[in-house]
Formats: C-alpha cells, sequence, structure tokens
C-alpha cells in the first residue's frame, strides 16, 4: 500500500458493475482512502460536485453521458484533474479526439492489466509531486 495516496480524491465512473468494483478495490488496495464510484456520466458529474477529484477512471461508452463528454465538462469545472480514460471500444474515436483535445491524460484500453492501471497511477503521483515541487521552488521564506 502507498501512503503517498492517502487523501487523493479519486473517482471511477464505469457502468460495468463488475469494472466499476474491480477499480475502485483496486485503488483503495493501493492506498487511494477517498474514491468515489459512479455508474454514468451525469452521476459522476454530481459526485464530482461534492468531492473535486483529483483523478478519474472515466469509461468512454455510458448511458446518459458518454465518458468524453462527461470529460469535457468535469476539465471545465476542475481544469487540475486528471483523467484517464478506459475504453473497450476497437475503434477509439472519442478516446483519440480527447487526448489530441488535451481533455484526457491518457487512454487505457479494456482488458487492461493491474500493472497497466498501476503505471498510469504512479504516473500521475510522478506529475503531481513535480507540480508540487515547482510550487515549493518558488516560495520565499
Amino acid at each position: 500500500m502507498d501512503t503517498t495516496l492517502a487523501g487523493i480524491r479519486a473517482m471511477v465512473v464505469d457502468d460495468d458493475p463488475s469494472v466499476l468494483s474491480l477499480m475502485v478495490r483496486l485503488l483503495r488496495h493501493w492506498g487511494f482512502d477517498s474514491v468515489k464510484e459512479a455508474p454514468d456520466g451525469r452521476s459522476a458529474l454530481r459526485k464530482a460536485m461534492e468531492i473535486a477529484p483529483e483523478i478519474v477512471f472515466m469509461d468512454v461508452e455510458m448511458p446518459e453521458l458518454n465518458g468524453y463528454e462527461a470529460s469535457l465538462l468535469l476539465k471545465e469545472r476542475f481544469p487540475g484533474v486528471t483523467i484517464i480514460l478506459v475504453t473497450g471500444v476497437p475503434d477509439g474515436r472519442l478516446a483519440r479526439k480527447a487526448l489530441e483535445q488535451g481533455v484526457v491524460k491518457a487512454v487505457l484500453p479494456k482488458p487492461f492489466t493491474f500493472d497497466q492501471l498501476k503505471m498510469l497511477v504512479d504516473e500521475f503521483l510522478k506529475e503531481r509531486r513535480g507540480v508540487a515541487k515547482e510550487r515549493g521552488a518558488g516560495a520565499v521564506a
């Protein structure tokens, strides 16, 4: 368990209950103590307003509001959020569009391995530490 993940607000959004449950359990096992879950994009937006997530794992194809649309709205409300799109869609048109527009940080294809997911979490942490160091470097004592 990585204690550096404690206190980081995460969200998993997927309409497949088994994927949702698995990802939430993994993130908590790895050290995230604040992980919210949502079964669709609309629910994700409501929950995001409550917790202001720092990292979101977002399925692309969902009812109500797809992952691309929900990601656009999340980025608008929370510009600093890191969004990882999770997709089982073979053509990946929406995922490519989201990457090209800078809406999402990465795309995780389904099925994915635990190592692939962990690598993305580690990259998020490394970037987060880098931002924290940059902010600290400009501080005056």
